[in-house]
């Protein structure tokens, strides 16, 4: 990669709150920034796209690159650990 990667502000709260909710985490980075499994079971899992809202970047949304890698897989876009919590709450459903 020829630029260090920028990571949302808001990523460690995020990752930390699912990761106590007993979610399984990996941080990726492309196409969107983590991988999610329900449990440890790795049964269930989406495509997480943290977005700080506090920049003008993190408010335009997934950008078309994004948009096109994910079509067809579960992925969800979360700016705070609400979202994520209840993105994580219907992925056990």
């Amino acid at each position: 990669m020829r630029y260090a990667r920028r990571v949302d502000e808001n990523q460690k709260v995020i990752v930390d709150a699912l990761r106590e909710a007993g979610a399984v985490v990996e941080i990726i980075y492309e196409p969107v920034d983590l991988r999610v499994w329900a449990d440890a079971t790795k049964q269930k899992f989406m495509f997480v796209e943290i977005k700080n809202l506090a920049t003008a970047y993190g408010r335009k949304g997934p950008n078309d690159k994004q948009l096109n890698d994910m079509a067809g897989h579960p992925w969800v876009m979360v700016t705070n650990t609400q979202g994520a919590l209840g993105a994580l709450k219907v992925l056990r459903a």
